[in-house]
């Protein structure tokens, strides 16, 4: 069977037909596979340097420039208790939420991959009290060998400050 274009129904034994699988943007950070819907990716872009921001939350590491725009630093791992990237350089995937756009950080470029957003399964009871409002849940990935979170950008994003450039560096940024 050939593989599916993402958005494609897919056939099934019998002749019935899946459910249209979501592209989506993975990134495994602290053991775990973070799934974004492949529309919000903006670009993947290596950061050198991230400034911290003080009093930010734990899991927002500082704000980067990237393309001469300041952008917030995220660290999912740590949002998920699995502790923080260590400083140096990393890879970011570049996303935009309402108002914001934001960088989330991995040590390793993620893969390009879909999933089946209809059947989206509750996420372990720590890890969704960790992740609140960020995740959907997890999901099979196409391919069915593994699973990711499947992340909410709105619910990410939300809580965290909208500066401008001017702003965050006088924050420290």
């Amino acid at each position: 069977m050939t593989e599916p274009s993402p958005g494609e129904s897919v056939s099934l034994e019998g002749g019935q037909e899946g459910p249209p699988l979501e592209p989506c943007y993975v990134l495994e950070v602290g053991g775990i596979r973070f799934a974004l819907p492949l529309e919000a990716l903006q670009r993947v872009h290596r950061i050198d340097e991230v400034t911290p921001v003080p009093r930010a939350p734990q899991h927002v590491t500082g704000v980067a420039l990237v393309q001469n725009e300041v952008v917030a630093c995220l660290d999912l791992g740590c949002l998920a208790g699995r502790g923080a990237l260590p400083p140096g350089p990393c890879i970011a995937a570049l996303v935009d939420g309402p108002g914001l756009r934001a960088a989330l950080l991995a040590r390793e470029v993620g893969a390009m991959t879909a999933l089946d957003p209809l059947h989206l399964r509750p996420l372990p009871a720590e890890l969704a009290q960790r992740l609140g409002a960020a995740a959907r849940g997890h999901a099979v990935l196409e391919g069915g060998k593994a699973a990711a979170v499947v992340l909410d950008l709105a619910g990410l994003l939300a809580p965290l400050p909208r500066w401008t450039p001017v702003e965050a560096a006088a924050h420290g940024g």
